[in-house]
């Protein structure tokens, strides 16, 4: 409600005002220049950044699919990072082991868990840094360019993710 950001104490305001409401399977989306602030508003709902006015109240579990995709990656291969994901869950090893199948099912990784991450395409970084966002069982995600990267085939194969994640009552996205 009323969130107000600026980076520099004298810098000028690049959020002003901003007033969001979501709910679970709404799918919104920022639009604007570069420049615009999209990123910093994204940073403030996700709490990576503090808003100097205004209130911010999130209700449940919040995560965030970044532009910069290889801060997601720190395993050898895919799966590895993925099955880590699962850990910091807690998940035990055969549930964990189970949701990686299914995520990586929807999200055309099956074929390339066993790779690095550094050496899929960029198509396939923002499918994986997408799969490994949506183990957290977000229920809201912010998406940070989401599409960036990918051929027109895999953006409509993300659209259609999005709006079936969406209609099954799934996280809100933004």
């Amino acid at each position: 409600e009323s969130l107000w950001f600026r980076y520099d104490r004298n810098g000028p305001d690049v959020v002003k005002d901003f007033s969001l409401s979501v709910g679970r399977g709404e799918l919104l989306a920022l639009l604007g220049g570069n420049g615009t602030g999209k990123t910093t508003v994204l940073h403030l709902l996700a709490g990576l950044r503090a808003p100097q006015r205004g209130r911010l109240r999130r209700q449940g579990r919040v995560a965030m699919l970044p532009q910069n995709l290889q801060t997601l990656f720190w395993k050898k291969t895919l799966r590895e990072d993925l099955l880590d994901q699962t850990a910091r869950m807690d998940l035990p090893p055969a549930e964990g082991a189970a949701a990686v199948a299914e995520i990586a099912a929807l999200c055309g990784l099956e074929g390339l868990l066993d790779r690095h991450p550094y050496d899929l395409s960029g198509g396939e970084q923002q499918r994986a840094a997408l799969a490994k966002v949506l183990l957290t069982r977000p229920e809201v995600l912010l998406l940070d360019e989401p599409t960036k990267g990918l051929d027109p085939e895999r953006r409509d194969d993300v659209r259609d993710l999005f709006a079936d994640l969406s209609r099954a009552g799934g996280p809100a996205l933004l």
